[in-house]
């Protein structure tokens, strides 16, 4: 493998010219050039740790997020969505990087609120089935299905 003495970039060995910066490659050199040297960090890139787990520490709401999004399983809907909001929220603690806390509430809120709407969808769908095979037997008389439904728990 060969690198480019303009620009250090990396050539086939079968290259004439240099992919990058397009100087005529005459030379067999298998080492980076001495006058090569990589380019600086940004200063953003230099600010933000390249590990999210820095954040852990910072991030209370990504821990509530996760609490909440595990709990919506047990408890309801409102822990769920609490949970969506403290995920999206703790990216402003965090530079704008997801945590693993918040990232395991948003996973958690996410499943728990689509089996939430699908229950509901089952039992919505359920009670149709059975309100109109009860309006059926009592030939569409309303008030018969309602006391047959009802009527029982009075």
């Amino acid at each position: 493998m060969k690198f480019c003495t303009s620009c250090g970039a990396q050539v086939a060995d079968n290259q004439a010219f240099c992919p990058k910066c397009g100087k005529q490659l005459n030379y067999t050199q298998t080492a980076r050039p001495a006058q090569y040297t990589a380019p600086a960090q940004t200063a953003q890139a230099a600010s933000v740790p390249a590990d999210p787990e820095t954040f852990e520490k910072k991030s209370g709401l990504a821990k509530a997020s996760k609490v909440l999004g595990i709990l919506g399983f047990f408890f309801g809907l409102a822990y769920s969505i609490f949970a969506l909001v403290f995920a999206v929220c703790s990216k402003t603690d965090t530079d704008g990087i997801e945590t693993k806390d918040a990232r395991v509430g948003r996973i958690c809120a996410i499943v728990n609120i689509c089996i939430k709407v699908a229950l509901t969808v089952i039992a919505i769908t359920v009670w149709m089935i059975i309100f109109f095979t009860l309006m059926a037997r009592f030939g569409g008389d309303i008030g018969e299905v309602m006391e047959e439904i009802f009527g029982r728990f009075a």
